[in-house]
């Protein structure tokens, strides 16, 4: 393979990358949603999709040279390990969160 042709398969396989933010953007938005309609302070949730989602950018951010939202989704990715099912740290949570999409979404533009 010569440095052109890895060069152009690098390219394609970070802009697909670059496209799969958009879906990421979505999934976050929704676990955002369903915080919202939380009501009660005794109500559990379970961080479990929010902690897969952001697992795996925390995984490949950094990878394809985004170690800016790597690093974004590898202190939330932490925070929800602490936290486990605490509602209490919703605000926390809420925010970092807010702050991993808006890095997000600054790619996509």
């Amino acid at each position: 393979m010569t440095n052109e042709s890895f060069a152009k398969k690098r390219e394609a396989l970070l802009a697909r990358y670059v496209e799969s933010f958009d879906e990421k953007i979505d999934e976050l938005t929704a676990e955002l949603d369903k915080f919202n309609q939380i009501t009660d302070e005794t109500s559990i949730y379970d961080f479990t999709d929010l902690r897969l989602i952001v697992h795996k950018l925390a995984g490949s951010a950094g990878s394809y040279g985004f170690s800016d939202v790597g690093s974004l989704a590898s202190a939330l990715d932490k925070r929800l390990l602490i936290e486990k099912n605490n509602i209490m740290a919703m605000n926390v949570i809420t925010t970092m969160t807010m702050e991993l999409v808006h890095e997000l979404r600054k790619h996509t533009a």
